[in-house]
């Protein structure tokens, strides 16, 4: 039978897993990580070492073996008081309909649980808007079709049902979604247009496990491009990415020597004064609805920091 859903709204709780045949032999950091899917494997092995799991009652260790019948726990410590603050955490709709959810996510959010982030994130918040599991007919379960990073602002789109993330994951692996997005970068883009076809690995040269570089032999990433306005000193792009890498625009920005604004991990520096985060935008998504097949397209409108930024490129322009 499959798992009820985890209610993210909620304060975490200790969590009790019953190893069964199908289990049986898996490392234990393995076979938490398989029925506890969006918990990281770091935040796992991070549990373990600390003393947080316990196998029929005594502390595991991470190489240890699980066999059938045995029952693991997962101890989670209570979030400090006044720690949960999704109920005040605004959140701006763009589209609604009964099977598919369109947000315009603030900069400075995370979008899902991660590491130490269990609380305030958009998912925890959405779950607090719309999960009901003492009514089974009204329970919505908000499920992130794609993600964006944490200080990008824009495009969310979350699916209400499950059948609906199956249908546009499938859109997405067959690129059929156009994103587009904004972005403030260094120095004046000299063509117009372009296109961006570098490939993308993890930075063999750093120890973050998410900072990613140009690597030969990397995977095929490409990104579209066109200038929207240029500054002195800066421009405006509108960007297409043709492949879902990630880190994908910023590196490939940093890659032709014009890192986005604020972007201090790969090349942006403090931005010069114009804006506090690196300055990306998800500006809109064109797909087909994944019930009427109808073309659909959603568009976010500009975050007020990533305005005043341009407003203020302009005022230096003139």
């Amino acid at each position: 039978m499959k798992p009820k859903p985890k209610d993210l709204s909620a304060a975490q709780e200790d969590v009790t897993l019953r190893v069964d045949p199908g289990n049986d032999g898996l490392r234990l950091d393995k076979f938490i990580r398989s029925k506890l899917p969006w918990r990281s494997r770091a935040s796992v092995q991070r549990a373990i070492a600390t003393g947080r799991v316990l196998v029929d009652g005594t502390p595991g260790r991470v190489n240890r073996r699980v066999h059938p019948g045995q029952e693991v726990r997962v101890v989670v410590p209570p979030p400090p008081e006044g720690m949960i603050r999704h109920h005040e955490i605004e959140i701006d709709v763009l589209y609604e309909d009964r099977w598919l959810l369109a947000i315009n996510k603030q900069p400075g959010i995370i979008v899902h649980p991660v590491g130490k982030h269990l609380y305030n994130t958009v998912i925890n918040v959405l779950h607090h808007r719309y999960r009901r599991p003492g009514d089974p007919e009204n329970d919505v379960v908000p499920n992130l079709i794609h993600r964006i990073d944490k200080d990008t602002s824009g495009l969310l789109l979350v699916a209400k049902d499950e059948t609906v993330r199956a249908a546009m994951a499938m859109q997405f692996e067959r690129k059929e979604v156009r994103k587009e997005y904004l972005a403030l970068v260094a120095g004046e883009v000299e063509r117009d247009a372009g296109v961006i076809d570098r490939p993308l690995a993890k930075d063999p040269r750093s120890n973050m496990k998410t900072k990613m570089a140009v690597v030969e032999g990397g995977l095929s990433s490409s990104t579209a491009y066109s200038v929207e306005e240029r500054f002195s000193g800066f421009t405006l792009l509108r960007l297409a990415p043709r492949t879902g890498r990630t880190h994908q625009i910023r590196v490939h920005c940093a890659s032709i020597g014009h890192p986005l604004l604020s972007d201090s991990l790969y090349g942006g520096g403090a931005g010069d004064g114009v804006i506090d985060r690196h300055a990306l935008h998800a500006e809109r998504a064109t797909f087909s609805h994944p019930k009427s097949g109808a073309a659909t397209t959603i568009a976010a409108p500009l975050a007020p920091d990533f305005v005043r930024a341009i407003e203020t490129l302009r005022r230096r322009r003139s």
